[in-house]
């Protein structure tokens, strides 16, 4: 108990030998701003390029299966078509998530 104590009051000594602030407030603390290395920035933003890329690529060869998917079902095959119909949803629900949460996260990490 008495290590707790001690901590504590080498806590509050330090605190007390800050620098206040001007009207006598709280002591001042310095906040740096977070950053990146400028490299790290660089690599980031080349991911989301090729991620942004390659993401299209897939939704263009998804919706070509897709819509065979309903060209085939043209004939006596309406299940096929439903599912091709049921498909296309799906890729447009993913491309617009991959294409929406690439812009917040570069937002947030600030590229």
């Amino acid at each position: 108990m008495s290590h707790l104590v001690h901590a504590i009051g080498a806590v509050l000594e330090s605190i007390g030998s800050m620098p206040a602030a001007d009207d006598g407030g709280a002591p001042i603390f310095s906040d740096p701003p977070a950053s990146a290395p400028p490299e790290l920035n660089r690599l980031g933003g080349r991911v989301f390029g090729f991620m942004k890329v390659v993401g299209g690529i897939v939704g263009v060869i998804m919706f070509g299966f897709a819509s065979i998917k309903v060209m085939m079902g043209k004939s006596q095959r309406q299940h096929m078509a439903a599912e091709g119909m049921h498909n296309a949803v799906y890729v447009i629900g993913g491309m617009g998530g991959l294409l929406m949460a690439i812009p917040i996260v570069a937002f947030f990490a600030d590229l």
